[in-house]
């Protein structure tokens, strides 16, 4: 039996695609994962996932929720990422490199 897990940047794609506001810490938890600090960040993670739905054939209802809810939880995020990275010599979240979700 072979077992396959989905990375951090399928499962932040596969929560941001069902937009379900019970995924929300769980999307910031795994968006600090990958670096990602901002709306259009993880868009770009779930377009890259979902090449053949991307997020700009979302209902309106979805794009609109989405992006009213979820910058407000990435900027704190965000600060947070980028305070911590200054602090400890590291590279700034974003470009750190790390996998990325494949193209068919």
């Amino acid at each position: 039996m072979t077992a396959i897990a989905a990375s951090d940047r399928q499962l932040l794609a596969m929560k941001f695609r069902a937009h379900r506001q019970q995924d929300w810490d769980d999307m910031r938890i795994l968006a600090r994962k990958v670096g990602a600090s901002t709306f259009d960040q993880v868009r770009d993670i779930h377009d890259r996932c979902f090449p053949h739905s991307p997020y700009s054939e979302f209902p309106d209802i979805a794009r609109e929720y989405l992006g009213r809810e979820l910058p407000g939880l990435l900027a704190e995020l965000g600060r947070a990422a980028w305070e911590a990275a200054r602090e400890s010599g590291r590279r700034a979240p974003g470009n750190e490199g790390g996998e990325r979700c494949k193209r068919p």
